[in-house]
Formats: C-alpha cells, sequence, structure tokens
C-alpha cells in the first residue's frame, strides 16, 4: 500500500518516473468547533451545468456560489450515509485574505475556481467531514482543499 512503502521510506514508481521517499508523516487532524476560519490550500469551484453542456461558475461575491457550495456538502453528507436532520452549514468569506481566481484546464475543459478565507458555521460533524472530503465540486480533481486558520 502507498502509505506504508511512504512510512518505509521506499521508492515509489509514479509512471515512468521514481519518487525518492525521505520522509512522511500522516496526521489525523480533526476540526471540532462549530465556527471555524479556513484558508483554502486548493480553490473552490462552484458550478451549475444547464442544458447537459454549459457550465456557468460562481464567484464568492455571488450568493449562488454559497447555495452551490451547501448544496454540495448535504449531497455529499447524505451520500456518505449521514442523518439529512443533522446537516447544519453556512459558509461566508472573510476579508483576512483577497480572493483569487483560478482557471485550470481539465479534460479539455475550463474550471473556474477561487482562492480565499471563509468562516465554516454549523455542525461540527458536517465541518470536519467536509475538511476530509473538500469544500465544493471537483474534489476528486484536488480541488477544495483548505486548511484552519490559527
Amino acid at each position: 500500500n502507498l502509505l506504508k512503502a511512504f512510512a518505509d521510506g521506499k521508492t515509489v514508481n509514479i509512471g515512468r518516473n521514481a519518487l525518492n521517499i525521505e520522509n512522511c508523516t500522516l496526521k489525523n487532524k480533526k476540526l471540532y468547533k462549530s465556527e471555524t476560519e479556513i484558508v483554502t490550500v486548493s480553490p473552490v469551484v462552484a458550478y451549475v451545468t444547464k442544458d447537459n453542456t454549459k457550465r456557468i461558475f460562481f464567484s464568492p461575491d455571488d450568493d449562488e456560489f454559497y447555495n452551490q457550495v451547501i448544496n454540495n456538502a448535504k449531497r455529499k453528507w447524505i451520500s456518505a450515509g449521514n442523518i439529512e436532520e443533522d446537516f447544519a452549514l453556512s459558509i461566508e468569506k472573510t476579508e483576512s485574505r483577497p480572493l483569487r481566481k483560478e482557471v485550470t484546464e481539465f479534460k479539455k475543459s475550463y474550471i473556474t475556481a477561487w482562492h480565499g478565507s471563509f468562516v465554516l458555521r454549523g455542525n461540527p460533524e458536517v465541518i470536519d467531514f467536509l475538511y476530509q472530503t473538500g469544500l465544493g465540486s471537483k474534489n476528486s480533481q484536488g480541488f477544495g482543499i483548505f486548511e484552519k486558520i490559527q
């Protein structure tokens, strides 16, 4: 398994490239508070698809950005087997860090995403769930990773 290879300091092959592991630390961090200020590590994606083809991406300056992020989080929460009634979440941007737009090409289409700082409020279990799974859409492509601001 990959974690064991990292922990043993072995070489891992990724494609044709050999990656020499010098050090590896696994952190089992959890977020326990009902209000947490976060900063994005990778940008957050919020969008809708119109007519099964056209994607409309939203900015944190649009209320729809927050609606989409919350709706996405609720779908993930329920699909992971959690109880819908336990879902409680709100999100708002902060002025701690400026918003920064990032446009990335993935599989011949463009994704618009946003870096910034936000406050998450709600059920601490929901906030931790999002910390573990990602905020917004396209998490499996690496979007929506965040850290708690100390």
